[in-house]
């Protein structure tokens, strides 16, 4: 029997595997998506979804760590059912030092939500 090699990992820096709580904003913050950040590395990450919101998912988003309060632009780079790979294309930045414009915006989304 012939032995398979692992998928090669295509990765450029390592990932760190973590279980954080995010939020995934859309459509210019017009709605939002929890999710759970399974990986992450300096470029992206890998995170999982509900079933149900996978299917509506953007090919651009604004993902936020609940655990660290940094909020990053991303890209969907691969979805596979309720598991997605995002690929960071800003810096990520602290919510606290974001335009008070914005952080107000970001609390009326999340208020909508409860």
């Amino acid at each position: 029997m012939e032995r398979i090699a692992p998928r090669e990992d295509r990765r450029k820096e390592p990932r760190i595997f973590v279980r954080k709580h995010g939020m995934l904003f859309c459509e210019h913050f017009s709605s939002m998506i929890d999710c759970e950040i399974g990986n992450e590395s300096e470029s992206g990450m890998h995170i999982l979804l509900d079933p149900d919101s996978a299917e509506a998912l953007p090919s651009q988003v604004s993902l936020l760590d609940r655990n660290t309060g940094q909020l990053v632009d991303a890209h969907i780079i691969w979805h596979e059912g309720s598991k997605a790979g995002v690929h960071f294309t800003s810096q990520r930045t602290d919510v606290d030092r974001l335009p008070r414009a914005d952080i107000r915006r970001l609390s009326i989304i999340a208020a909508r939500r409860q």
